[in-house]
């Protein structure tokens, strides 16, 4: 019963509200970790028609009432489908022993009566490697999108470089995809830490241009122009914070310090 009330929650509530509040495709991804798995699982078996893709993490098929049910349910579910265009990827982190061997069986199960169209995806994880995680649904949607290359993996030496990404990105796309002022900050911050000062300060400015009442905004630009030497132009910056936001004790603070040094 939780589940299907889940199920109901997100395909009468939650879905309808973001599709009526964001520009979306009629294409339904969902990326389940640990418990989201077998949410993942059991929305592909009893409702496929909710989601396109599903990409399920660290699967807690742990218990013996859920790998009775999964089995079951998937031995009937795919031997039922002659075709079904759906995307189904798996990965493990090789820490989850027990789930690791009946996610494998599951995975032999679904290939012995895989449907036409249907693509399946398996991956393990060993983060004995490195220790690391990869981000949610990395693996999963680069495999999704092939020939995709993720924002992380382009090489970013100045603004014109953001640009040209979200530019070709829009292209694919067919809408225009602008650059959030966090994305946008994240790469300033790069920058200026390889010590490229003006193209961080270059980046901070264009976030202004598009953000005009980003407060992250105006505190980095200020900061840079602080550092920089410019305290006129680090005094408006944190002035139209304060016209935005006049109860930040920090920001009045540093505007205190830039006046004293306008008046040495």
């Amino acid at each position: 019963e939780g589940v299907e009330n889940c199920h109901t929650f997100l395909t009468t509530e939650l879905m309808p509200f973001i599709n009526k509040q964001c520009r979306t495709a009629d294409y339904n991804i969902l990326i389940g970790p640990q418990a989201g798995s077998c949410f993942g699982m059991y929305a592909l078996m009893n409702h496929p028609a909710t989601f396109n893709a599903i990409l399920i993490e660290s699967g807690s098929f742990t218990p013996p009432m859920i790998r009775d049910y999964m089995t079951k349910k998937a031995t009937t579910f795919f031997s039922d489908q002659n075709t079904l265009d759906h995307f189904l990827y798996v990965k493990l982190e090789n820490q989850f022993t027990p789930s690791y061997e009946y996610t494998k069986s599951l995975i032999r199960l679904i290939e012995s009566k895989q449907p036409k169209a249907f693509r399946l995806g398996f991956h393990l994880h060993d983060i004995a490697q490195n220790n690391l995680r990869s981000l949610p649904g990395e693996k999963g949607l680069c495999a999704l999108f092939e020939g995709y290359s993720l924002a992380a993996d382009y090489p970013v030496n100045c603004l014109k470089d953001i640009q040209s990404y979200y530019d070709t990105l829009s292209t694919d796309l067919g809408f225009t995809l602008n650059t959030s002022d966090v994305t946008l900050m994240m790469e300033g911050d790069k920058l200026d830490q390889d010590g490229k000062s003006t193209e961080a300060m270059e980046v901070y400015e264009f976030i202004l241009e598009l953000y005009p009442t980003s407060l992250a905004g105006l505190h980095r630009a200020a900061e840079k122009n602080i550092s920089l030497g410019r305290y006129q132009k680090a005094k408006g910056y944190l002035q139209r914070f304060l016209a935005i936001n006049p109860d930040e004790v920090y920001i009045k603070e540093r505007l205190q310090v830039v006046e004293k040094l306008i008046n040495q």
